[in-house]
């Protein structure tokens, strides 16, 4: 807030245009004059699009035309619902529940070209933004004759710099694993933590000739759809969920940009290219097309050997840049030429591009992993380990089980929801700079040895009994801990442990909680792997309301309640039910409703001499009441 108290930004509607803006920085120039401010409307004004309703109907081209002057935004453009390209494409296939075709595998291309067409426009080009003369993509269940994409009035920005890239085009999710070009992991999986950074331009291509199919690869299992729009051999990734796959007629010199970039090149910087040439033998060539800041109109090409020959596999080329040390490489993309003559059916895929100069520090193996929760009725997993804060040199750490990829991120506890085995090894590595993994840490575990079927017994008097099965020839003591987690309505968090003699089944607690609060429960069969199980304490028991009332003559103030577990609040005026307001226009109802009555509504005026309250919470359990006035009858 600026020393005069008011807000710097502001969110205006949905329908605002011309006469509004108009009139929005004429107020803006006043109040500057006033308060010697320099609020800019285009730093400070948000003027929004209803994405999520209008998608690429006629009315949202309108909207976005109305805060443009001479082609360029008046203000701020803000978008609402823009994820509607994929959540609401049951919608626009006129599909309703229990229908949910934008959960299936064979319709995640169409998520991915409506998602092009609204953020690179109408060609899925952000060089060519000019609506289309008649609907092309309904296909999507699109529309391309009105929306001209964000990239028509917003120019792309980018966080890459310093002297370190690398990209294997990961979107965050797969339907395979990659390692080495080789499926470690044949689940379907979703890890934003994993995702690349995104492709600047999708796609913007420079060419005389006809623009190649470029495209996400995800393997085998991926449906691309008809051939109108796809047809390529799918490879599937290098190293995650996904490669980049280029297609087509290669009748000239296509420039494919990719990244915008702010990169300094030194004598040691290097360009690695991992490449997967599937189509056969010709005279093209591939090269990776360099801009510089110092001559952003020319594009330097360094040309990839023999990259016309089909591959057997991956392969890998390192080029060398050093002959451009002391520049700034602005922009990056792939060339690919024909040679002497056209070449039909051409197909390359990309699964990694690195630039780096040997400098990035090989991360050392993370120290402190163990195995947090271990619940082995259900496959599921905890570790953790001490994350080395320095991101310049850590970015993420990815974790194996007997070498097979379970995923990664960069924080010091991973969950693993589905172990690929009950005994084996763990491995934990941290990925550096320039892309290249440390050595792992490793962690042998085997819970086939643990106790297992573990259950719980929580009771309304306080009693919480643990029973489990244990494996063949168990010996040792069982050790057994109760937890509670998130707690909120004890005054501390519950940790008890206890131990049972060797070939015991169960252990009890009494006097635990009756109030709903989560738990976990441990239990160790002598020096062998913890198992665990989660839950809630039984729920016998409804705070009352404890917020700071307060009264002003006869108004009553009432704060939202803070507990964790209520739902309703009842409001007794000598003896009767109060009503209130709710949202959505549903009417007056007798109780205060957690998330729908307004938050106005609670300081109201009450003549009543009597006015207690009662609080219930999701079980039901209502609370002992709370007199306000008056006294209990």
């Amino acid at each position: 807030m600026p020393a005069s108290g008011f807000p710097q930004s502001f969110f205006f509607d949905y329908g605002m245009g011309d006469s509004q803006i108009d009139a929005a920085e004429n107020y803006l120039k006043q109040l500057n004059h006033a308060h010697g401010t320099d609020l800019d409307l285009y730093e400070a004004g948000f003027a929004g699009l209803e994405a999520g309703r209008d998608r690429f109907k006629d009315i949202n081209g309108k909207a976005l035309k109305d805060k443009l002057e001479g082609g360029i935004p008046r203000l701020s453009i803000s978008t609402l619902g823009a994820d509607f390209v994929h959540a609401r494409l049951d919608e626009d296939m006129n599909q309703s529940w229990p229908v949910r075709h934008r959960a299936e595998n064979d319709y995640q291309w169409m998520t991915h070209l409506r998602e092009r067409l609204w953020w690179s426009g109408p060609n899925a080009d952000p060089k060519s933004t000019g609506v289309s003369a008649e609907n092309t993509v309904s296909d999507v269940y699109a529309d391309n004759r009105y929306w001209p994409g964000i990239a028509s009035v917003i120019a792309e920005r980018s966080v890459i710099g310093d002297n370190h890239f690398y990209t294997r085009f990961n979107t965050g999710h797969g339907l395979s694993y990659y390692v080495g070009g080789q499926v470690s992991n044949p689940d379907e999986w979703s890890n934003m933590s994993l995702q690349d950074i995104p492709v600047t331009w999708q796609w913007w291509q420079d060419t005389k000739g006809n623009r190649l199919t470029v495209d996400f690869d995800y393997g085998p299992k991926y449906n691309i759809g008809s051939a109108k729009r796809f047809d390529y051999e799918r490879v599937g990734a290098y190293q995650g969920g996904s490669s980049l796959v280029v297609s087509g007629d290669l009748n000239a010199e296509n420039f494919l940009r990719l990244y915008k970039t702010d990169l300094a090149v030194n004598a040691n910087s290097k360009l690695s290219l991992t490449f997967n040439k599937s189509s056969k033998n010709d005279n093209s060539t591939m090269g990776v097309g360099l801009i510089f800041a110092d001559a952003p109109d020319k594009v330097v090409k360094v040309e990839v050997p023999k990259s016309g020959k089909r591959t057997k596999g991956w392969e890998t080329a390192e080029l060398d840049l050093g002959a451009y040390a002391g520049k700034s490489i602005a922009a990056f993309g792939l060339v690919f030429e024909p040679g002497k003559k056209a070449v039909a059916d051409y197909q390359m895929n990309i699964g990694e591009i690195r630039i780096f100069d040997g400098s990035a520090v090989e991360p050392s193996a993370p120290t402190g992993l163990a195995i947090q929760a271990a619940y082995t009725d259900s496959g599921e997993l905890e570790l953790k380990w001490n994350r080395d804060p320095d991101y310049t040199k850590v970015k993420q750490y990815n974790v194996y089980v007997n070498d097979v990829f379970v995923g990664g991120k960069y924080d010091e506890v991973f969950y693993i929801k589905k172990l690929p085995a009950r005994s084996g090894k763990i491995k934990v590595a941290a990925v550096g700079a320039d892309g290249l993994e440390g050595k792992a840490a490793e962690l042998k575990f085997d819970l086939t040895a643990s106790p297992s079927n573990l259950r719980v017994d929580s009771r309304p008097d306080g009693t919480f009994t643990v029973n489990w099965d244990l494996p063949a020839k168990a010996g040792g003591d069982v050790t057994v801990s109760v937890k509670s987690l998130n707690w909120i309505t004890t005054g501390k968090p519950v940790s008890e442990q206890t131990t049972v003699p060797a070939g015991s089944t169960t252990a009890a607690f009494k006097n635990m909680p009756v109030n709903g609060d989560d738990y976990l429960v441990t239990v160790a069969l002598g020096d062998k792997n913890a198992v665990a199980v989660g839950g809630r304490f039984i729920d016998t028991v409804s705070e009352p309301y404890a917020e700071a009332w307060s009264w002003e003559g006869n108004t009553l103030n009432l704060p939202m309640p803070n507990t964790r577990d209520w739902r309703y609040m009842y409001v007794y005026e000598d003896g009767k039910l109060r009503s209130f307001p709710t949202t959505y226009n549903v009417g007056d109802k007798d109780r205060i409703i957690r998330g729908r009555t307004t938050k106005a509504s609670l300081r109201f005026t009450s003549a009543a001499k009597n006015v207690y309250i009662i609080m219930e919470d999701y079980a039901g359990n209502k609370s002992a009441p709370l007199y306000l006035k008056g006294e209990e009858q």
